[in-house]
C-alpha cells in the first residue's frame, strides 16, 4: 500500500488493518487546514474522486488498496485554477442553460428540471469564485473598476438565481425559459470578459 499527499509519501503510525479511507481523511484534513489548503483530489488505484462525495469511496479499506494519491491546492490556487478554466465553464454552462429552456418551451418538464440542478450547482460554484475571488487576484481587486465589475455581476448572479428559484416554485415556465435564454447568456459574455481581464493582469 502506497498513500501519497502532494506527491509526497505518507505514513500512518497507527492505522489498523480495517481502517477506512474516511478515517484516513479525518486525520490530514485538520493538518492541512492549519496550511490554509484543502483537498481537491482523491486518486484510489487509478480512478480518481472528489472529497465532497466522500459516500463514494469513503468506507472502503486501506488495506486492499494499492495506491491511493491525495492532491491539495490553496485557496488562491483554487480560485486561480477556477478563472483558468472559467471560459469552457461559462460555454457549457450557457449551452446548459438555452438547453433548459428549449426543453421548457416544448413541455419536457420533468427533464428541464433534473438538468436545472446541474446548472444551480453550477451558478452556485460561480456566485462563490466571484465572492472569494479577492483571495486568489488580491493584487487586481485593488482596481476600483474590478472591484465594482465584480459587484455587479455578483449582484446579477444573485438576483436572476433568485427570480429563476420563484419561477420554478411558482412553476412559472415560460417566466423561467426566459430567464435562461436572454438573462443569463449576457452575465456569462461579461464574466467571460471579467475573467479574462483577471488573467491578462496576472
Amino acid at each position: 500500500m502506497n498513500i501519497f499527499l502532494d506527491s509526497e509519501v505518507i505514513t500512518l503510525d497507527e492505522s489498523s488493518p480495517d481502517s477506512k479511507i474516511g478515517e484516513l481523511i479525518d486525520l490530514i484534513e485538520p493538518e492541512l487546514e492549519k496550511q490554509g489548503r484543502t483537498l481537491v483530489e482523491i486518486n484510489i488505484d487509478g480512478v480518481s474522486y472528489l472529497p465532497e462525495n466522500r459516500s463514494e469511496f469513503d468506507q472502503k479499506c486501506i488495506a486492499d488498496i494499492e495506491k491511493i494519491e491525495m492532491i491539495s491546492a490553496s485557496v488562491r490556487e483554487i480560485l486561480m485554477e477556477a478563472v483558468a478554466d472559467g471560459g469552457e465553464a461559462f460555454d457549457y454552462l450557457e449551452r446548459l442553460a438555452l438547453d433548459i429552456a428549449s426543453d421548457v418551451r416544448i413541455g419536457k418538464i420533468k427533464e428541464a428540471m433534473e438538468r436545472l440542478v446541474e446548472l444551480v450547482d453550477g451558478l452556485g460554484w460561480l456566485t462563490t469564485v466571484l465572492q472569494q475571488i479577492a483571495l486568489g487576484f488580491a493584487r487586481q481587486m485593488m482596481e476600483n473598476t474590478l472591484e465594482d465589475r465584480r459587484q455587479r455581476l455578483f449582484a446579477r448572479f444573485t438576483e436572476h438565481m433568485t427570480a429563476l428559484k420563484g419561477a420554478q416554485e411558482s412553476q412559472d415556465w415560460v417566466g423561467l425559459a426566459d430567464i435562461l435564454e436572454y438573462e443569463f447568456p449576457d452575465i456569462f459574455k461579461e464574466s467571460r470578459e471579467f475573467f479574462k481581464e483577471l488573467q491578462a493582469k496576472e
